[in-house]
């Protein structure tokens, strides 16, 4: 991991927040300048709970308890929740902190649902009953990733592509967000397609909050930006995921090489990133709020765009995840004390 500037103010704030927390240092890669309170507490409810199961035969049938959410292997590799869903947590805390009774949330990539699961939850614990039936998410995702043929080498892509065949993948979708929206009692509408086809057609400003987590490739980044901005209302937020090194941090040439490349490493720092991200992102925004992957960005007015300022004062730990993924998430957010960087 490329070391961060002793002079970035983002930098010491990050090395106190991880002193104090324990947040482990091998996920942390901080980009911009948030912050976070000197303490938090970590809510932990979840009470006794039974294990979703599925199995999958030669047609890809699906058995599961109805009332269980489901992420197996087959479908997606894991569900480990790390700092950058602090920030989601927060982006929630925030808003409904500003005053908001109901929310309005676009999400362009779901999969599994494990995003669209968080704000809805999220919209319960930092608010009320009132709040989440009030409030609403619309997921859009084509659940059938397009991947380049130089990423279809890889394993690990192939088995999003293989999820996706016989639906698969939109079948475990609908099962957690159905049970998601009876659980936490937030509104959960979904439309199938590409992004680029489907949040065009959809009304202007009628947006509190639009997480933009679908394909990873340059061109389809950047549109997805271009389109949303005009959905999300002045004073809403815009974010996203997958930002893990900023324009100014790698080399350009070989980012502009690699944009329609889902991961490549960067010789500039030795990191991996998304390159389409990084150059999308940068090219659309002047600056960003940004933390282990998470952006976002404050609409400010029709054409000005402002990082997001994000604390956070509350932690819990998702109902929705299984006991495994749960265990792992306390783990990280109670992982023992760091000395901070040099």
């Amino acid at each position: 991991m490329a070391r961060i500037p002793r002079s970035s103010c983002w930098a010491r704030s990050w090395r106190r927040w991880r002193s104090n927390r324990g947040i482990r240092r091998r996920e942390a890669h901080p980009t911009s300048g948030w912050s976070a309170p000197r303490h938090h507490r970590i809510i932990n409810d979840r009470g006794p709970r039974r294990q979703a199961t599925a199995h999958f035969g030669d047609k890809r049938k699906m058995i599961v308890d109805p009332n269980e959410f489901l992420f197996p292997a087959v479908a997606v590799p894991h569900t480990r929740f790390t700092a950058k869903h602090v920030f989601m947590m927060a982006t929630i805390n925030g808003a409904i902190k500003s005053g908001k009774t109901s929310l309005r949330i676009l999400e362009v990539g779901s999969w599994l649902g494990a995003s669209t699961l968080l704000w809805s939850e999220s919209i319960l614990r930092f608010g009320n009953e009132a709040i989440a039936r009030n409030s609403s998410i619309l997921a859009v995702d084509s659940w059938n990733p397009i991947l380049s043929s130089e990423d279809m080498a890889f394993e690990n892509y192939r088995t999003f592509v293989n999820a996706a065949k016989n639906d698969v993948a939109y079948n475990i979708f609908a099962h957690n967000a159905t049970l998601g929206a009876k659980r936490f009692g937030v509104k959960i509408d979904w439309i199938r397609g590409r992004s680029e086809d489907v949040i065009q057609d959809l009304d202007t400003a009628s947006f509190d909050i639009a997480y933009l987590d679908a394909g990873h490739y340059y061109d389809d980044v950047l549109t997805d930006i271009a389109l949303t901005k005009d959905l999300v209302k002045v004073g809403g937020t815009i974010c996203g995921d997958d930002l893990n090194l900023l324009m100014d941090q790698v080399d350009l040439e070989a980012a502009r090489a690699g944009r329609n490349r889902d991961v490549i490493q960067d010789p500039k720092t030795g990191c991996c990133y998304h390159p389409g991200v990084t150059l999308a992102v940068g090219e659309s925004f002047p600056a960003v709020g940004s933390c282990a992957g998470f952006w976002s960005v404050r609409k400010a007015s029709d054409d000005a765009y402002l990082p997001s300022d994000l604390a956070f004062d509350g932690i819990f730990i998702p109902s929705f995840l299984s006991d495994e993924d749960a265990r792992f998430f306390s783990d990280y957010l109670s992982a023992p004390r760091e000395r901070p960087e040099d």
